[in-house]
């Protein structure tokens, strides 16, 4: 936390948590001009607004918005971490987004970036035999509380495809439908549904990332994996952590994946890499206290840190831990930019027509 003195002109390029809790605000940045929207369809008046290269900044709340992103803007909310225990009790700081939302290009310049989010509905990433280019789509520090559905027109490999990256993203569900050879890649996330029901190959990756697949506290009625299909796993902590259910149930990756420094912790698991297609240095435990330094089940905050004996022994092919503490993008919660946890003012402004402000910041 940080306390600092800034002319208020400058406020708006920081989000406001404290003061926004009552007021849905969303501000648009474009070359050095500012713009506030305000209730709950903020957002699809900055977003109409826009054009690439802008920023729209988003208060805490549950903004209303269901349509297409489209433009190569960059979207930022409150993060989705707090120090509050329960999520109950950090929602009123916490940015929602409420609505099936799409991410799609016909620009292959395009670059779209979002932070700090919260998706409470259904989030789609298109690839269409009417789009021209593809750009690049990056989600960082996100939670996506539904499916990550990523589909396709294409029955073959497609002439573009958007480039597509997650990072420290929380996503309860990943599912690819009739999509061929997209460009995805997840860094240091945790999925707790992970399947791919495509008609052709699938070359996404995932490095670092804990893959909780179906099981985590929770009873299902069939096997872990549903499909696999040529997905590749580096470096990654696969977790049927469903102890106490008789459910806790055995389960294999296709065939067609590939598997190499990983993990599995289960009770009952230990197939789960007897048939990939590349299987290289992968581990199997059934103690999750030997790995996990603290595991509070459904937690929500829960950072997934090893133990030290863990990060000595399960390394992954870069020689960090595996896991999402380890690789190239080490699981972090905060948000990159500055977010504003109280604010007081001057009674008035000075002479040249600026306001002092104090704020308290929480941010890297």
């Amino acid at each position: 936390m940080k306390k600092i003195l800034i002319t208020f002109v400058a406020l708006v390029g920081f989000i406001i948590m404290g003061y926004a809790r009552t007021n849905l605000v969303a501000t648009l940045s474009h070359n050095g001009q500012f713009t506030q929207y305000y209730g709950t369809k903020a957002l699809t008046s900055a977003y109409n607004a826009a054009v690439d290269g802008d920023i729209i900044t988003l208060s805490p709340g549950e903004f209303s918005f269901s349509g297409n992103f489209e433009k190569g803007i960059t979207l930022r909310g409150t993060g989705i971490e707090t120090s509050h225990d329960t999520y109950d009790a950090a929602k009123p700081y916490l940015t929602h987004i409420t609505g099936s939302v799409s991410f799609y290009s016909k620009d292959s310049n395009r670059v779209t970036i979002v932070e700090g989010i919260r998706f409470t509905n259904g989030v789609y990433i298109y690839n269409t035999s009417s789009d021209k280019g593809q750009g690049t789509i990056k989600f960082i520090k996100n939670c996506f509380s539904s499916t990550v559905y990523a589909y396709s027109d294409f029955r073959e490999t497609p002439p573009n495809s958007p480039v597509v990256r997650f990072y420290n993203n929380i996503m309860s569900s990943v599912r690819f439908a009739t999509y061929s050879q997209p460009d995805f890649k997840f860094y240091n996330c945790v999925i707790s549904d992970l399947w791919n029901d495509g008609v052709g190959e699938n070359s996404s990756a995932f490095y670092n990332c804990i893959i909780t697949y179906r099981g985590v506290d929770t009873r299902y009625y069939e096997l872990p994996f549903r499909r696999t299909d040529y997905f590749n796993f580096n470096n990654c902590i696969f977790c049927n952590l469903n102890t106490s259910s008789s459910w806790n149930n055995e389960g294999t990756l296709s065939s067609t994946s590939s598997c190499s420094n990983c993990l599995c912790i289960s009770v009952s698991n230990s197939r789960i890499f007897s048939y990939v297609f590349f299987n290289q240095n992968n581990k199997y435990t059934n103690n999750i206290a030997d790995v996990f330094l603290t595991y509070r089940g459904n937690t929500w905050h829960e950072t997934f840190a090893l133990t030290e004996t863990a990060k000595a022994t399960y390394l992954g092919n870069d020689g960090t831990e595996i896991g999402v503490q380890g690789g190239v993008y080490p699981y972090n919660n905060k948000v990159q930019y500055p977010v504003i946890t109280t604010l007081t003012s001057d009674a008035q402004t000075t002479k040249d027509g600026k306001l002092n402000v104090s704020i308290e910041v929480d941010g890297k």
